[in-house]
């Protein structure tokens, strides 16, 4: 019996092992057949704005071996909307270190480093990824990229070069908003009026409605003396229904007070409501005076009419709600955003000169 127990003790090792050896090969067939997981979930809730659950998608995708460089570059994109600009450029230099790329994937990579050395602002590394760009294809988009890097680094008139043989080269897509901006810019650099007047004549020029290039030219006007022009141009802004800030407002009021009479400005935009202008400014400025008057059943009725006449705007449903003191408008009114963008309907609470979502300069309007 005790010179059993060795034989015993082998044969049970030996199927332990035998066991063991069935375990690990189920588990290699079971894994062989297993599927590799599909990313269209991942980029659905990317589109979706649900960024960690997007990326959980995508990385499970990748590991299962569905990892095409555009899971990889979704990736990327996620990360850079999370503000991890390194995670995201690391994502971007791996995938261009992989062979056979096609010529549009690294292109595309490409594009997408530009995006994430410009938000690092890594400008030397993002006109390199442009040169690369360049060296593969030749098209309207190098342009466009070659006159934001140059406007990035404060070269505006290289900008205003590259922008001009952009619009020239691509059919229906006008720069004349940037290359406003950049006239603007060049103007706020120059310290000799002839050229700052210059620089803002051709900004205006460009792009009329560019209201910040018309308020710094009347001002220049009135830091020279030259009052009559100044309140031209004032008056001019106000007409042309361009006005979309209460900074704006205020400019306008500082200038009469110091050249010309309130009352003056009050008959002009008198004149505007008259005229019946879209514009929500004068209808706020002179409901914000008759209430200052004591007469605020003026301000009300004024404010009712745009109200009845026009699309309501927010910023004039809380000023009706508050010299009405209706509380229920109020209450309303108060959650509505003042602005909202004319390209992506994104919303605003306050003005800026580019939306942030879209990118796109001077698209926002009164909501």
């Amino acid at each position: 019996m005790i010179t059993a127990y060795p034989k015993i003790t082998i044969l049970v090792l030996l199927a332990i092992i035998a066991i063991v050896f069935w375990l690990l090969k189920g588990k290699k067939m079971v894994a062989a057949k297993r599927e590799p997981i599909a990313p269209i979930k991942g980029f659905y809730l990317l589109a979706s704005g649900e960024y960690d659950k997007a990326l959980e998608e995508l990385r499970a995708a990748a590991l299962s071996g569905s990892g095409t460089p555009e899971v990889y570059l979704s990736m990327a994109v996620i990360y850079r909307k999370k503000n991890e600009l390194n995670k995201a450029i690391h994502i971007n230099e791996g995938l261009l270190l992989r062979k056979d790329l096609p010529a549009n994937i690294i292109i595309t990579i490409l594009h997408e480093l530009i995006i994430d050395y410009r938000a690092a602002n890594d400008v030397g590394k993002a006109e390199e990824c442009l040169a690369r760009i360049s060296d593969i294809v030749s098209d309207n988009s190098t342009l466009l990229l070659q006159a934001e890097i140059a406007s990035e680094k404060g070269e505006h008139t290289a900008a205003i070069k590259y922008y001009s043989k952009y619009e020239r080269a691509a059919d229906n897509d006008p720069c004349n908003k940037e290359i406003s901006y950049e006239y603007m810019r060049m103007a706020e650099l120059e310290t000799e009026p002839s050229r700052k007047h210059k620089a803002l004549k051709e900004a205006i020029k460009a792009y009329p409605a560019n209201r910040l290039a018309q308020f710094a030219k009347a001002k220049l006007y009135f830091d020279e003396g030259k009052i009559r022009e100044g309140r031209e141009l004032i008056e001019s802004i106000i007409k042309s229904g361009i006005i979309k800030t209460a900074d704006d407002v205020r400019m306008i009021e500082d200038s009469y007070y110091k050249y010309s009479t309130l009352e003056e400005l009050v008959s002009v935009m008198s004149e505007q409501v008259a005229a019946d202008s879209e514009s929500p400014a004068p209808y706020l400025f002179l409901s914000k005076i008759y209430k200052k008057r004591g007469e605020e059943r003026k301000a009300v009725e004024m404010l009712q009419d745009y109200l009845l006449l026009h699309r309501p705007k927010a910023v004039i449903t809380r000023a009706y709600a508050h010299i009405a003191n209706d509380q229920v408008v109020l209450r309303v009114a108060r959650l509505d955003n003042n602005y909202s963008c004319t390209a992506c309907d994104t919303k605003y609470m306050e003005y800026q000169e580019t939306c942030s979502h879209c990118g796109e300069l001077d698209t926002l309007d009164y909501a």
